[in-house]
């Protein structure tokens, strides 16, 4: 089976604030052309190492959606590189320039390329079939794509699927809508259903109180967790928790602020 037959969505997570820009300037982009559009982009700590290896100019996506554990399993963390989910085609594989796929993000510590890096020929093994649709085997859940291709423009985008975030008297879902709206975007927009609305209240409340603070101090986030959420705090395993941290701070620069 080739790539062109394979049957997949791709997915890319983002902060209410890049979304802003993205549709202001054509699509989805690299790090690299966002922070030239938008000097207040919504940073990420992985930030210094994509510039080390050389991939600050690449757009990426990856091939599960990292938002969906949390819909459905309390013990989770919801997707910390944004509540927007934008879903691509699969023609972005064979569509867009110099496309490369890793068995892991290039952003983790364990990155190799000589053992991560995946032959695009050989990418339908990862894979199996339910239901006429391919979805990334048991082994493969941390597929991530990129390409050298700076701007994925919107027709490579299927649909919007949104985090149900409702704050300071705003809703996420309505605020997606009026940005497509206004730039002329006409694409549908999905409102993500969730278990635990309780625990995302409780998660965005925690978010507020540290204002993005961890970006810049190294404080234990066990320490200053609130009551309400200590039980399922301790339930999470140590990535779980790490991915929190970037939760807590990516969510709040990039999206609680906008909606203030």
């Amino acid at each position: 089976m080739s790539i062109s037959d394979l049957n997949t969505k791709l997915y890319h997570a983002i902060s209410l604030n890049d979304f802003k820009t993205y549709a202001k300037k054509g699509g989805v982009l690299s790090r690299e052309r966002l922070s030239r559009a938008n000097p207040y982009f919504t940073r990420f700590f992985s930030d210094p190492k994509d510039i080390k290896l050389g991939c600050w100019d690449r757009t990426f996506g990856n091939f599960t959606d990292l938002g969906a554990r949390f819909g459905q399993f309390a013990n989770s963390v919801p997707n910390a590189f944004g509540p927007i989910n934008i879903v691509l085609s699969e023609k972005v594989l064979s569509e867009l320039d110099d496309v490369k796929v890793t068995k892991v993000s290039v952003s983790q510590q364990k990155y190799n390329p000589n053992e991560h890096d995946i032959p695009l020929s050989t990418l339908a093994d990862f894979f199996i079939e339910k239901d006429k649709v391919h979805y990334p085997n048991k082994g493969s859940q941390g597929l991530e794509f990129s390409s050298s291709t700076e701007c994925i423009d919107w027709k490579y985008v299927a649909y919007i699927l949104v985090d149900p975030i409702e704050f300071n008297g705003k809703s996420l879902v309505s605020e997606v809508e009026r940005i497509l709206a206004e730039n002329g975007i006409e694409k549908k927009v999905i409102k993500r259903k969730i278990k635990c609305e309780q625990t995302l209240g409780h998660l965005l409340n925690f978010s507020d109180s540290l204002a993005g603070s961890l970006l810049h101090k190294n404080e234990s986030l066990e320490d200053l967790v609130p009551d309400n959420l200590i039980k399922w705090f301790k339930e999470l395993n140590p990535v779980g928790q790490a991915i929190l941290a970037s939760w807590l701070t990516y969510t709040y620069n990039g999206t609680l602020l906008h909606l203030k």
